[in-house]
């Protein structure tokens, strides 16, 4: 169908709450107590989360329901759910509703399908689906000599065959047409193909290194992935040590590739971890070449680097003590000089890093993206514990890591204000200035934004006692100025609004620490504002001005003196700090320099 003439439209698969519902209803007419309904309702939408590709499409899922009720689980293996799914609509669909085909290939159905299905997948021609001419061809050309041994046999055979999938809608589809009306067809649901491709795969391969070495290009471009995934498990069903086999080989491999190659291989290897139990030692060479590749990574291949590291850590619970041990001995294995501090900055950006690899790409599911992130945020305290001289040594070189380990308490705030010192900044301007890591290009909010944050937004999160302890240092640093350094405006990125999420603030802080922090943060970034002749930052505020109080009335007597009016500052703020808030909304002094 020429797409330029014609507007083509594709019915969409049920979502989430439309599978629950269609479960609850199934299940329904069951032959089960309240209790019992509900416990299989709720345990078979858990499960089937496994292919939640598959369970979007109602007939799909009611043959999942179907194999649900007859063995009271999903295989959490995909293939085996294909299989199994295949079967039935094969095998036992047509008999249950009476309707009987005796075909010629009968006795080859099912190889005739993985054949189509690995031909139409390596076919460059057939995107838009396969003409019936073409279709026939191809089944013909199987047949001889495998199934007949007359080649007119093997025509109306294939004839036949083309005919039977064409009128069962959940194997053929009709694709469109020709510019000359001959009709195209190509497999209703792509997941059948992909799985009856990588059987035909592994069929066509004689060991699990020889499929290894087809797969591997095709995975290096980040194609194949489902199917490649799809023969690593069928070769591990079929093969001794099948799956540790083939990932060994890929890790083995000698070819050079580039960077972004050699990372779609390892992030193949990770995500096969997901099912596989694979061998200690492959889990051990996975990480460690996963982190050496990591480690190599230019300013160009941040996210390729983050996206592998989140992928190795989140796949797999099974295996995550051991990747956790390999990566806390690779840590401490490694002995950068003194000549080379920035691969021994970049070890502990990965390092702290290690957790948030999972907020950016980690494990879909929320329940073990949680607890992925939360064993990882322990595994990365423990080697920080283990290893604290070499990075307290290492932080006076960053300002990126002497900041995460301010926020680890580490170090002190006072002394990453004072202490260190990290090109012409001022004590102000380093608890202002965004830090971007060098390897990762992953930028931080500043601390004085989080302080801002946390406090502006209230509740009791895990991480609130510990920026109350930051707000209280800042505060005091501030204190211990008779007139505070200027902060220069460049110091500050162009765009602050994402680090300053308030959309739902609390009333203002009520420690006062953290409310004269709060303030002092607002007037220097109205001030910005005012510099760069932009309104970020004044009108965010103003439509928070009933819960934020006298910062409003700060921001707004700045620009309108004579709204100044008295300014009632919370009880407990000392007079020394109320009246540099004053002189600042009087114009008298600023805090900011262009």
């Amino acid at each position: 169908m020429d797409e330029e003439v014609f507007q083509s439209f594709e019915i969409s698969g049920f979502g989430v709450e439309q599978i629950a519902e269609y479960a609850k209803k199934w299940f329904k007419q069951e032959s089960l107590s309240e209790s019992e309904y509900e416990q299989i309702t709720k345990a078979f939408i858990e499960e089937s989360s496994v292919v939640p590709d598959l369970r979007t499409n109602p007939l799909l899922l009611s043959l999942m329901c179907i194999i649900y009720r007859g063995q009271s689980f999903i295989p959490r293996n995909r293939p085996e759910v294909y299989e199994r799914c295949a079967t039935m609509l094969f095998d036992k669909w047509d008999s249950s509703r009476h309707i009987h085909v005796k075909l010629q290939a009968g006795h080859v159905v099912d190889p005739v399908l993985k054949h189509v299905a690995y031909w139409m997948l390596t076919s460059t021609n057939v995107k838009d689906g396969v003409t019936e001419s073409e279709l026939v061809k191809e089944v013909s050309s199987y047949l001889y000599g495998k199934a007949f041994e007359d080649e007119e046999v093997s025509r109306r055979a294939a004839v036949e065959f083309v005919d039977f999938c064409r009128g069962r809608a959940w194997v053929f589809s009709d694709a469109g047409s020709t510019a000359s009306g001959e009709l195209l067809f190509k497999f209703t649901h792509r997941t059948f193909m992909e799985y009856f491709a990588a059987y035909q795969l592994t069929r066509a391969c004689e060991s699990p290194e020889s499929l290894a070495r087809v797969l591997l290009p095709r995975v290096a471009k980040g194609e194949w992935d489902v199917v490649a995934q799809l023969a690593i498990q069928i070769e591990n069903k079929n093969s001794d040590n099948g799956g540790d086999r083939a990932l060994k080989t890929m890790l083995d491999e000698r070819r050079r590739r580039s960077r972004q190659g050699r990372a779609s291989v390892l992030g193949f290897v990770a995500r096969c971890l997901s099912f596989l139990n694979a061998r200690p030692s492959v889990v051990r060479q996975l990480t460690n070449d996963s982190l050496n590749l990591i480690l190599a990574s230019d300013k160009d291949e941040g996210s390729n680097a983050l996206q592998l590291l989140g992928t190795l850590l989140s796949e797999t619970s099974e295996a995550r003590n051991v990747i956790a041990d390999e990566v806390s001995s690779f840590v401490t294995s490694q002995a950068f000089g003194p000549t080379d501090l920035r691969a021994e900055v970049n070890l502990w950006t990965v390092v702290f890093i290690l957790p948030f690899s999972i907020s950016f790409y980690g494990n879909n599911n929320p329940v073990t993206r949680r607890e992925h992130l939360e064993y990882w945020t322990d595994q990365k305290l423990k080697i920080i514990r283990a290893n604290e001289g070499r990075l307290l040594a290492a932080c006076r070189h960053d300002l990126t890591l002497a900041a995460n380990c301010v926020e680890a308490s580490l170090i002190s705030l006072h002394d990453y204000m004072f202490e260190t010192k990290f090109g012409d900044l001022n004590p102000l301007e380093k608890v202002l200035t965004s830090k971007q890591t060098k390897l990762f290009r992953v930028t931080y909010s500043p601390i004085a934004f989080m302080v801002f944050s946390h406090a502006i937004q209230g509740g009791d999160s895990p991480n609130k006692k510990r920026w109350s302890r930051i707000s209280k240092d800042l505060a005091s640093a501030l204190d211990s100025y008779d007139e505070w350094p200027v902060v220069r405006a460049s110091c500050l990125e162009s765009s602050y609004g994402p680090y300053l999420d308030f959309d739902d603030p609390t009333p203002q802080p009520s420690d006062i620490d953290e409310w004269f922090c709060t303030a002092v943060i607002s007037c220097i970034l109205a001030e910005v504002d005012k510099l760069r002749k932009q309104d970020r930052f004044e009108g965010r505020i103003s439509t928070r001005a009933e819960e934020l109080g006298v910062i409003a009335k700060l921001i707004s007597a700045r620009q309108r003196p004579k709204d100044l009016g008295e300014l009632e500052f919370p009880d407990g703020l000392s007079r020394k700090r109320a009246e540099r808030l004053r002189r600042w909304a009087r114009g008298e002094t600023n805090f900011v320099s262009a």
